[in-house]
């Protein structure tokens, strides 16, 4: 049911909607300030010689849930974010029964998955940015 989801949703551009619905969602709660405050203070509390990409991702990853739901954001529903689809959109995911998940539950099945396609050569070249960043 939600690879259907996914794939309707990719194929269909409507993809793109949500994500623009989200990130207008994160920003209002000020979500990205505090976690490039977080990520700077994780860094310089290790030191950037000694963190490797994945332990900082995995503490991002933890603390960036957790800012969500202290600010309420993780009871907002997938059917809530469909509102923001075309009328055809939110009716495919009604039948295919997406309405009772929720952005929470639904970040915990994408975000490993997402971590997984991300290219080592990627992570190292991002290591290097935050290297030369701090």
């Amino acid at each position: 049911m939600r690879e259907d989801i996914r794939t309707y949703l990719v194929e269909s551009g409507e993809i793109c909607r949500l994500k623009d619905f989200v990130k207008r969602r994160l920003t209002e709660h000020d979500w990205r300030g505090e976690m490039k405050t977080y990520c700077r203070g994780i860094i310089i509390k290790r030191g950037i010689e000694k963190l490797k990409y994945e332990e900082l991702m995995n503490e991002m990853t933890s603390a960036g849930r957790e800012i969500v739901k202290e600010r309420g954001m993780a009871n907002l529903t997938v059917d809530e974010l469909y509102k923001e689809l075309t009328p055809n959109g939110r009716n495919i995911a009604r039948e295919r029964g997406a309405e009772n998940l929720t952005v929470d539950e639904l970040l915990n099945e994408v975000t490993p998955k997402a971590k997984e396609l991300i290219p080592d050569s990627v992570k190292q070249e991002l290591q290097q940015q935050l290297q030369g960043y701090f």
